[in-house]
């Protein structure tokens, strides 16, 4: 455990978990409906490997039967894995409307430490204190509520779409240098309420080959274009995909380059889930291992009903009314203390030919005197023998 003065601030990243908007008096959203939009580069990131096969199955054969609402689902999806990045940005909750507040110890937000992506089952989604090569992430000095990240998103629920089932944003909060996965990491979080996280850093150094872990910085890996240890298992998987099947999962979004599945042909369907279980029973193909430095931050979630009656009603809240429409986060370190976890071999390179050089002295020494040992019982046998 090491105590410090100040601990670098996390990235927190905020998607709301209705990807595109629904747009009143339409029978379902327009695509190529014209938005304001500011135009900022867009960046993709994986989609959880269950949504394609909750709507897009193998069905060996048979005709499967849907019920018209997920039918119209899957219509809609179809749609929208077909659209390309920024149509599918003017067809979501614009980022600078979703993050309604943005304060940082107290002070309004940098612009500069905003950044937005765009994520396939999410939509558009927005990180603080992301990566950043010409700026070194956030710190703190203090712990406790107000002291770190307060955001107020604006969720749109009235723009929901109608299969939506859940109100509320999706939150991670990772490692400035990681590359945030919001179908794999992070948690919701409802409307209504202030959601308060209390922080506790964790970071754990593990080993490369020739050790167990066989660890691997994927930031200066070598002949790979992936970034982390998510995306490396996806590639390894689309890799699969295309040669076993000729296309590839779109629902993935990676190696987007190559020719898609199409997602109402039961025997393209039927490949992509028997690469799936053919992975799942003879093992992982794929060498992923794990980074070698991870760092985590030991979440405990806490909530209270926001905004209150008093604050409505007082005026200095310009509030919409509408308990559905918005929520509050509160994210802080609740102490300054880093728990460090780090693997050290159990001889370092010096240590080992020490070690390896006492044993070999002990055992040529024992050695000598087992030859000495043997040689002077040999001469007293033929002392005896030539009397």
């Amino acid at each position: 455990m090491e105590h410090m003065q100040k601990l670098e601030f996390p990235a927190v990243s905020v998607c709301n978990l209705n990807r595109l908007k629904f747009l009143d008096g339409q029978d379902s959203y327009n695509p190529y409906s014209p938005s304001p939009v500011g135009g900022p580069e867009i960046e993709g990131t994986p989609l959880q490997f269950s949504e394609r096969r909750n709507y897009f199955q193998c069905g060996n054969g048979q005709n499967l039967t849907w019920n018209e609402d997920i039918k119209t689902e899957r219509r809609l999806l179809i749609e929208y894995y077909e659209m390309d990045e920024m149509k599918r940005f003017k067809s979501g909750h614009l980022p600078f409307v979703f993050m309604n507040t943005c304060f940082f110890n107290g002070k309004l937000c940098p612009p500069n430490r905003i950044t937005y992506f765009q994520n396939i089952r999410y939509g558009n989604c927005i990180t603080f204190n992301g990566r950043n090569k010409d700026m070194k992430p956030l710190k703190v000095f203090d712990t406790g509520s107000g002291n770190g990240l307060i955001l107020e998103l604006d969720l749109e629920s009235s723009f929901y779409q109608q299969f939506s089932k859940t109100i509320g944003a999706r939150v991670v909060i990772h490692d400035p240098n990681e590359t945030p996965t919001p179908e794999e990491q992070g948690f919701d979080v409802g409307p209504g309420y202030e959601t308060s996280i209390s922080l506790r850093q964790s970071v754990v150094f593990r080993l490369p080959a020739p050790f167990r872990d066989r660890c691997v910085d994927y930031r200066i890996r070598e002949e790979s274009s992936v970034s982390n240890q998510k995306d490396c298992v996806r590639t390894c998987i689309q890799t699969e995909n295309f040669a076993k099947c000729g296309c590839i999962d779109q629902t993935l979004d990676v190696m987007n380059g190559l020719q898609p599945c199409n997602l109402i042909n039961d025997s393209e369907m039927c490949c992509l889930d028997d690469i799936l279980k053919n992975m799942t029973k003879h093992g992982p193909t794929c060498d992923c291992p794990q980074p070698c430095i991870s760092v985590s931050y030991n979440e405990v979630l806490s909530t209270a009903i926001w905004p209150s009656k008093a604050l409505i009603s007082s005026g200095l809240y310009m509030f919409r009314g509408h308990k559905d429409e918005a929520l509050r986060l509160n994210i802080f370190y609740s102490s300054l203390e880093k728990a460090v976890y780090e693997q050290k071999p159990k001889f370092e390179g010096f240590e080992l030919i020490s070690y390896l050089g006492c044993e070999l002295g002990l055992w040529l020494g024992l050695s000598l005197l087992s030859v000495f040992e043997i040689v002077e019982k040999m001469s007293l046998i033929v002392k005896r023998n030539s009397l």
